[in-house]
């Protein structure tokens, strides 16, 4: 997942920087994408990447995906990230299934 990272600390030097390309990367490698959320994305990581996380659930229908979301977010300590924000996103992505799914 080298060119997910180089994608995420160029976004995180400039937020402005590379959604879709960043979409893009995370959507086509999507399993090692939510390998990378659980297991190495810093909390920081995990937070410049939830603007795709609606879409990418839309386009996948991957439950395992949005599943990922839920337990990587209940392990994020860093409090000077918008939590509320990424919460919302989040949601978001759950959106895409039944309500009695979450």
């Amino acid at each position: 997942m080298g060119k997910l990272k180089d994608i995420l600390q160029k976004r995180i030097e400039n937020d402005s920087f590379g959604i879709d390309n960043l979409f893009e990367e995370m959507y086509m490698n999507l399993d090692e994408t939510i390998e990378y959320i659980l297991n190495e994305a810093t909390d920081e990581e995990f937070f410049y990447m939830s603007d795709t996380f609606g879409r990418i659930a839309e386009l996948s229908n991957n439950k395992k995906f949005v599943d990922a979301l839920f337990d990587r977010f209940i392990h994020v300590s860093d409090q000077s990230l918008d939590l509320l924000f990424l919460k919302d996103q989040i949601l978001d992505a759950s959106s895409v299934f039944e309500e009695e799914e979450y």
